[in-house]
């Protein structure tokens, strides 16, 4: 089977992808996770997709045919050449799988990375929403914090911001 580029309306993309899903086809829809800020309250996070208009199929051209596929509702075309399909190299859709899988397109880690040990921040939700903290360990995608010097807790580094 080889990959193929789908252009789609990005409007229709979960009702697109639950199609090929009901199809039993091999799909490939990059997401990211960026951080929201709200007005009152924590950040919120969301998942957008990397390329909103693309998805990536891996399909038999020639068993399943092209038809079938442009049929579904909001998918625009194949891109290709004068009408003709292009493959995309699977190692390129594997490199993809696999930097999002590490989380490169998260931008929680740069969150993370912006959080240094000693550094005074405040927390943003719960009983203790807008009390100063203290880093003292960064684990993962958590933060060891000291509450007035004495109090430690773990808790989720999109739970603190910057003190203003």
């Amino acid at each position: 089977m080889n990959w193929y580029v789908l252009m789609i309306q990005p409007s229709k993309a979960r009702a697109i992808t639950e199609k090929l899903l009901d199809m039993r086809v091999t799909y490939f829809y990059p997401q990211r996770t960026i951080w929201r800020k709200r007005r009152v309250g924590p950040r919120q996070r969301r998942d957008t997709p990397l390329m909103p208009c693309y998805i990536m199929v891996a399909i038999d051209i020639k068993r399943r045919g092209v038809r079938s596929i442009l049929s579904i509702k909001g998918v625009t075309c194949f891109l290709g050449h004068d009408g003709v399909p292009q493959h995309v190299p699977g190692a390129e859709v594997e490199r993809m799988q696999a930097s999002v899988a590490r989380g490169e397109y998260d931008e929680t880690l740069q969150r993370i990375a912006q959080i240094v040990v000693g550094t005074s921040l405040s927390l943003v939700e719960g009983p203790l929403a807008g009390h100063s903290v203290t880093v003292t360990a960064i684990k993962g995608k958590r933060a060891e914090i000291a509450i007035n010097g004495g109090t430690s807790i773990t808790i989720a580094v999109d739970k603190l911001e910057k003190s203003i």
